[in-house]
């Protein structure tokens, strides 16, 4: 994590709304926990090191099993 947020306690809470609604926008977390839309932005792409993929929150970077585990496109 980086030093962004000096609230691990408001990250923490972040990627449990992430985890629980991984389709959730950035609009309604900043709602629901008082903060701007831009904090929570940069909590999420810095801090918890995520990126919006189809609607859909995901980790940056797989990891060498799903690397492994993809069907390549025809």
């Amino acid at each position: 994590m980086t030093q962004n947020s000096d609230n691990p306690e408001i990250i923490d809470q972040i990627h449990e709304l992430i985890l629980e609604d991984r389709w959730i926008a950035a609009k309604s977390i900043a709602e629901q926990m008082g903060i701007s839309r831009e904090r929570v932005g940069s909590i999420i792409h810095e801090d918890l090191d995520m990126r919006k993929l189809s609607v859909k929150w995901v980790p940056k970077c797989l990891n060498t099993r799903s690397k492994t585990s993809m069907v390549p496109v025809i």
